[in-house]
Formats: C-alpha cells, sequence, structure tokens
C-alpha cells in the first residue's frame, strides 16, 4: 500500500508541477506585456529595470558633455535643487536649461504635450479617444504648427527652442530603460524626442488653461435669453461690479463701435452636446505694485501669486539663469525656455488672468452632412478638410478624422438631429503669434520701455501684466488680442451666415486698458473688471472677480508704507469680504426663525465669525454650504442651468428682496425670509448628513485641498486641510491655490521671496517632490537668491553640474 501511496504522491507532485509552471509561464507572459490599456507590471516590477530604480536624483559634483555646447556651463544646485545657470551665452544656457529640466521634469513635459495636442491615445489606448478627438477638432495641435511657422519670422526665438529641444534630448538620450521616471514604467512607453513645436505646445497649453469656459456657455446663455429677453437678461450678466477695475487712470479716447443685428441670434437647434475634455475648475490671481512713495525702503514692491490648478509636481520650475548680459530669476513651465514670473536686476513683473471671453462659437448650416460647403453671407463657401490622425494603443489602425474648417475656425459640434448644422468654434489662440518673445524680452529688459517692447508680442490669452523697475517705476497692462465686438457679441451663440457676427478687428495696443505711476501709489488686479467706465470697447467675461480687489484696496490704503513684509502677509489673507457683505443679513433674518437647538447654534457660531476663513472654523463651512444652496435656489428655477449671475449681483438681488428670489414652480411666493431660511434649513441637513455633529464642520475638512497627480496616480497625490477661499485673497480651493507666491523689492540688488506648492524634482520617490509643500502650507517663504556671480553661487552650492562640449 505504501508504495502505491508513493506512486500516487509522485503522480500528484508530477501534475503539480507542470500546472505551476504553466501558470508561472502565463502569469511571466501576462507580466511582461501590455493588455490594451493595462500596463506591463513585470517591466514595472523588474528588479533591473523597474520602480526599484527611482531613488533620488544623484546631488554629487559631476562633469556632463553636451552636443552643440560652445563654451563650459556650469549648474550650481542650491541645497533646494534650485539650479543657478551660469554660461557664456544664451544658446549654451538653454540648452543647459532644457536638459536639468528634463532630469527632473521629463514625464510631466511629455504628457502635458501629448495631453494638449491630443496624442494620450498613443499611450492610455482608447479610454483617451474621447479627449484626443476633442482636441484635436479644437485646433490646438494645428495653432501650433502655425505658431512654429510664424518663428520662421524670428529666427532667435526658434534658436533657442532648438537649443532647449538639444538639451533635453540629449538628457532623454542618456536614459536606459531603469533609469526612465515611474510613470514610464506604470504606464509602459518610453519617452519622445522633444523639438520645438512641443515648446510651442507648452505656452499653447498654459493659453487654453487660461482662456477660461466662456464658449462652452455661449449655448447655455442662448437659452437663458430665450426664456428671459434681452432686457432683464442684460439687467442680470452685465450689471456686475465694476469699481474699482483694473485700470482706473487712463486718457479718455473714443472709438465708434461696430454695426450690430436689429434682433439678437437664437440658434436653429439647441440639441448640441457640449462637452468639455475634462472637468474645469475655476482659477483667480493677485498681483500688485507699490510706488517708491508707499514703500518703507524706497524702491517699488511687486507681488504676484497666480492661483491656478494645483498638481503634482508642480507646473512651475525654479530656476536662475546667468549670462554676461542677463541676470533673471523666477520660474519657468518646464518645456519653456525662459522664466515666466520672476525678477533680474532691473525689473520684475508678474501676471493675472484678464478672464475676457476670446472664443466664440458660431452655428453654421452645411450643405449636406459631408460638410464640404457652408452657408455665409447668401451664398454656399466651401470649406477645407484638415485630416488628423490617431493612432491608438492596442489597435493596428489610426483614427483618421477630416476636420471641416470654416473661415470663423474648425467644426467643434454637430447637432444630434441636423448633421448638417454644427457649431465653429473661433479662438484667438489659433492665430499666429509669437508669445515665447514676449518672455524672452523681458528676462532681458532694463526699464519700462523695454517692457512695453515685450508685452507688444503677447496675443493669447488674456492678462493683466504687472511691472516695477529700480528706476521707480511701475506699471499695468491689460494685455491680450481682444476682438472688437458690438455689446452683447460673444455672449451668446453667434449667426455663422451673417458677416455682422464676425469680429471686427481687433482693440489696438495703445488704446487697451494700461497705467503707469498713478497717483495713489499702487497698481493690482485680482481678475476684476479691467476699464474705467467710459471705456468705449465692449469687454465681457461672467467671471469677472468681485471681492479680491476690494480686499487688496482696503490694505493698501490702511497705511502710509509698505515693506516686503506687508506684501506677504497681504498674499496669506484671508478676510472674506463677500460674507462680510451677506452674512450679516442672513443672521438677522433666520436668527429670529432659528427653532431647534441646531439651527440656533449654527446661526450664532455665524454670527460671532470674523469673516476670516480659517481652516479650523466652523462658521466658514456654514456661510459657503449655505451660499452654495441659496445661489442655486435663486436661480435654478428660472434658468435651469448655469451660469448663473455672478455674486454681487446675486447679493444685490437678496438685499433689493427682488423678483428672482421667488420660486416660479411653487406657490405661495417667497421672498427674502422664506428663501433664507428654506436654504439654511437644507445646509443644516447636508452638513449633519456629511460630517455629523456641528463640531466636524472645520473649514478645512468641508473643503480639502486635492494636489492631483499630474499622469492622476492616486498614491503620487496630496491632499491638505487648510484655509483660503476662492475669494479672499489666499485664495485655496479644492483644487486651485496660489501656484507660485512671490514678492520683490526693486533695490539694488533686488530682494526677493517665494515658494510654490510641490518640489524641483518631478519622482514621487524622491524627497524634493513636495519638499516645498509644508513651508508653502504653513504661509512661509524661501529667499530667492539670485547670485550675481559664478564664485558666489560657488560658495553656496551643495554640489556643481559642469557640462563641457561633446563629440
Amino acid at each position: 500500500m505504501k508504495g502505491w501511496a508513493g506512486k500516487d504522491n509522485m503522480n500528484r507532485n508530477f501534475w503539480l508541477f507542470w500546472i505551476f509552471l504553466s501558470l508561472t509561464v502565463i502569469w511571466v507572459y501576462f507580466l511582461d506585456h501590455s493588455w490594451s490599456t493595462i500596463p506591463s507590471m513585470g517591466k514595472f516590477l523588474s528588479p533591473s529595470e523597474g520602480c526599484w530604480q527611482n531613488g533620488p536624483t544623484s546631488s554629487q559634483s559631476q562633469t556632463l558633455r553636451l552636443k552643440g555646447l560652445i563654451a563650459p556651463v556650469e549648474i550650481f544646485m542650491d541645497k533646494r535643487k534650485v539650479p543657478h545657470i551660469f554660461a557664456q551665452n544664451q544658446w549654451d544656457l538653454v540648452m543647459a536649461l532644457g536638459y536639468i529640466t528634463a532630469r527632473n521634469r521629463l514625464f510631466q513635459m511629455d504628457i502635458q504635450t501629448r495631453a494638449i495636442a491630443g496624442k494620450l491615445s498613443e499611450v492610455v489606448g482608447r479610454r483617451a479617444i474621447k479627449h484626443d478627438i476633442f482636441y484635436r477638432k479644437a485646433g490646438l495641435l494645428e495653432s501650433a504648427r502655425h505658431a512654429l511657422k510664424k518663428l520662421e519670422e524670428y529666427p532667435y526665438s526658434k534658436s533657442l527652442l532648438i537649443a532647449y529641444s538639444l538639451g533635453v534630448n540629449q538628457y532623454i538620450e542618456s536614459l536606459s530603460p531603469s533609469d526612465y521616471p515611474i510613470e514610464y514604467k506604470l504606464l509602459d512607453f518610453e519617452p519622445s524626442p522633444w523639438s520645438p513645436l512641443k515648446s510651442i505646445l507648452v505656452l499653447k497649453l498654459m493659453a487654453w488653461k487660461l482662456t477660461g469656459r466662456h464658449f462652452y456657455d455661449e449655448l447655455a446663455m442662448s437659452r437663458h435669453l430665450k426664456k428671459l429677453g434681452a432686457k432683464d437678461f442684460f439687467r442680470l450678466f452685465l450689471d456686475f461690479k465694476k469699481d474699482p477695475p483694473v485700470i482706473q487712470e487712463m486718457k479718455p479716447f473714443s472709438a465708434k463701435p461696430p454695426k450690430s443685428p436689429e434682433e439678437l441670434y437664437l440658434p436653429h437647434h439647441f440639441d448640441y452636446v457640449i462637452e468639455e475634455p475634462s472637468s474645469y475648475s475655476g482659477q483667480a490671481s493677485n498681483n500688485w505694485a507699490v510706488a517708491p512713495s508707499k514703500s518703507k525702503s524706497g524702491h517699488p514692491l511687486l507681488a504676484n501669486d497666480p492661483h491656478l490648478a494645483l498638481f503634482l509636481p508642480s507646473l512651475w520650475y525654479e530656476v536662475q539663469l546667468h549670462t554676461p548680459d542677463m541676470n533673471v530669476y523666477g520660474v519657468t513651465i518646464p518645456g519653456a525656455p525662459v522664466v515666466v514670473i520672476g525678477f533680474n536686476q532691473h525689473i520684475a513683473w508678474g501676471f493675472t488672468n484678464g478672464e475676457e471671453d476670446v472664443a466664440d462659437l458660431y452655428e453654421v448650416r452645411f450643405q449636406s452632412a459631408y460638410k464640404k460647403r457652408y452657408w455665409y453671407e447668401g451664398k454656399w463657401h466651401p470649406t477645407s478638410l484638415k485630416k488628423e490622425t490617431i493612432w491608438i494603443r492596442g489597435q493596428k489602425k489610426p483614427l483618421i478624422l477630416e476636420v471641416p474648417y470654416t473661415h470663423h475656425g474648425p467644426l467643434l459640434y454637430v447637432s444630434k438631429s441636423h448633421p448638417n448644422w454644427g457649431l465653429a468654434f473661433r479662438w484667438t489662440g489659433h492665430l499666429p503669434s509669437n508669445e515665447l518673445l514676449t518672455f524672452i524680452l523681458l528676462n532681458r529688459a532694463r526699464n519700462r520701455a523695454d517692457f512695453v517692447e515685450a508685452i507688444g508680442h503677447y496675443h493669447c490669452p488674456a492678462q493683466n501684466i504687472l511691472f516695477a523697475s529700480k528706476n521707480g517705476d511701475i506699471g499695468l497692462w491689460h494685455r491680450g488680442r481682444f476682438p472688437i465686438r458690438w455689446k452683447g457679441q460673444g455672449i451668446f451663440i453667434s449667426d455663422g451666415s451673417n458677416p455682422l457676427y464676425d469680429w471686427h478687428g481687433f482693440i489696438p495696443l495703445s488704446q487697451q486698458p494700461h497705467m503707469f505711476n498713478p497717483k495713489k501709489g499702487f497698481l493690482t488686479s485680482t481678475n476684476q473688471f479691467p476699464a474705467p467706465s467710459w471705456y468705449p470697447y465692449f469687454l465681457f467675461s461672467f467671471t469677472f472677480e468681485e471681492y479680491r480687489n476690494q480686499r487688496i484696496y482696503q490694505l493698501l490704503k490702511q497705511e502710509r508704507s509698505f515693506s516686503l513684509d506687508h506684501m506677504k502677509r497681504f498674499q496669506l489673507d484671508m478676510l472674506d469680504c463677500h460674507a462680510q457683505e451677506l452674512a450679516p443679513l442672513m443672521v438677522e433674518v433666520v436668527r429670529p426663525l432659528a427653532k431647534s437647538g441646531l439651527e440656533k447654534q449654527a446661526i450664532e457660531t455665524l454670527a460671532q465669525w470674523d469673516y476670516i476663513q480659517n481652516g479650523q472654523k466652523i462658521a466658514p463651512t456654514i456661510f459657503q454650504e449655505w451660499w452654495r444652496q441659496l445661489y442655486r435656489a435663486i436661480w435654478e428655477d428660472e434658468l435651469e442651468e448655469p451660469p448663473y449671475p455672478s455674486w454681487n449681483r446675486t447679493v444685490q438681488a437678496l438685499l433689493n428682496k427682488e423678483k428672482w428670489l421667488d420660486n416660479i414652480r411653487t406657490s405661495p411666493k417667497e421672498g427674502q425670509k422664506e428663501i433664507l431660511y428654506s436654504t439654511f434649513q437644507k445646509t443644516l441637513k447636508t452638513l449633519q448628513n456629511r460630517f455629523g455633529d456641528i463640531k466636524n464642520w472645520k473649514w478645512g475638512k468641508y473643503k480639502e485641498l486635492t494636489l492631483t497627480h499630474i499622469g492622476k496616480v492616486p498614491s503620487f497625490s496630496k491632499v491638505l486641510q487648510m484655509g483660503g477661499s476662492w475669494r479672499v485673497l489666499n485664495a485655496i480651493t479644492q483644487r486651485t491655490g496660489p501656484s507660485w507666491r512671490m514678492v520683490v523689492e526693486l533695490s539694488d540688488p533686488p530682494r526677493a521671496y517665494g515658494v510654490y506648492p510641490g518640489g524641483q524634482s518631478g519622482n514621487p520617490g524622491n524627497p524634493d517632490y513636495e519638499a516645498f509643500l509644508e513651508t508653502w502650507k504653513e504661509g512661509k517663504y524661501f529667499l530667492l537668491e539670485a547670485y550675481q556671480s559664478a564664485e558666489e553661487a560657488k560658495k553656496k552650492a551643495s554640489f556643481v553640474i559642469r557640462i563641457v562640449k561633446g563629440s
């Protein structure tokens, strides 16, 4: 019996061996291959090439060889891993910048340009097709090609893009698969060569993000117009707070408005599906400058903190660039060969978004569903068909798109019920321009005249460009390529057959809102309305800011003189002027109506609030949720869908007890008291269901900030609980916030401080990935040391990278 048992065991072991061997072979094969959008986990986990190889970047001094270099370059890396690049000429400087940026942010550079070019499907497969189709149809890649062609007129600009590409590509060529950033291993693809076109795409990406969502909402605005009529519509949407505007002191001039149609156009069809490729998050920014007369040191002061969507790694990369005739410090966008926001030895500059609508949708009738001809000015005109090839990972054949172009622009949306009708997209970013030259010239500008020359090359998107110089000048220019429109044009879907709806040229640079050295001694912009009340051109945005500028005005008027410490403190200010305006009314009306213990506790908490958006407080949570419920309740019965009138216009409706407070879907008629109390009750119910006891309703928890990894890998993202909100100067929301805080004193040499949320490294396994995050969260700053010489930089460097000419 034992013999037979032994044979059974042998047979069983034999078959188990072959079963496990087969499973092992299958598993190894599975691990080593990509399956549609599933990455190859074998390569990711490989001891020789996988994630185990992605440790911190070397912090040892070294010598590198780069082909195409003219003279030696030294990169002095400080303790925060900020590169201070010293070169003998601009070509070598930019090549070294390309190399060192790629060494720290290669995946970020790669994935962002793929996204804006509509090429994500090449690496993630079918799940990105919808995204890629949208961006190809919107003409982003085509507009970048036009911009690159435009650079033939600017050989110096193009030469810098070539030098930058040489630096990036030589870094890529130095990598073996084991050196690839971890995201390449997760997604199982290789870095592709960099090119000047990709640098243009980086700038197009910023232009696109800052253009805003106006054109997405034009169909909804047309529905609002149809429901309300022109009179009520304009009372609601154009009657917003415009004081104080960005520019107050400007020499008056006149301009004749273009001819407008007798009646506003309503689309023939409302069944267009206006889809966004990704969720849009509101954005905000602050900048201000203080004249020597109001500065404690007697030198001009400049502060800037662009509030953008926050990611890891950060949008920005901190750097100093030094040649014999230039010394500039600030932040660049990985992929761009310039400092975008910063200072040199003579001037400082910064940006806030201008907010204007610079993109329109035109309803176009085509002769047939083939869309080869379209109706305009009483006759048929030929379209031009642009072929777009989208390669999809896991598929042998590409997806071929033929995008019809009208004189308005590419066809972006098609009617569901009438395929021979569509919406064509016109955007100022489609027009050839050279914004790169603006930054090249700002980096080396010395005075006001140089500043004006630099911004003359800037076109898209609309920006408030702030300037201060050690000569004592401060200035602010609301700059962009602004279409000349009649009042109301571009708010709604435009008639693509009527030339009255075409753009009527662009506002000249000299007539765009601007101001230098104002009598009040300071300049500010916080995305508010840009021009004085007499300004003759029509400028529109339903996202013009109404409260942050009110606060910075209070702060800059309250003292006679200011220092850099004041500038820092103001950037961190969290007083909510919106709540200050509205909360007293809420308390006054609802306090007598409060019945339950929770209602009384909540209303008293709000009554005792100092309007500071501190993350540990409960009152901001009650106010914000109540405002959210109230805002929606006032408008959704009449309008049914966003966008709704501005916050300030809504407050005015409440204060004035306007007809909009009544819910037209119910009876009896409601007023101020009824809508405030009913939304208060909904607020408490919502917060109780979400957080439980009122002691858990802390503001930081309610509005958790998520810094999402650029490749959307959850474990590489970060969640923070902190104060701030969109309507305070420290404008931290759930997804957006101060992406770069910078304050500069234009002394000789300049003194400056700054910080951004993140770190210099793009590698999640490197401590420098989020090294600045806690400093930023605590409202602290780093000294920005723009060394005057290589000798000074060397003394303070943690390590040095020397680059010499390679063969």
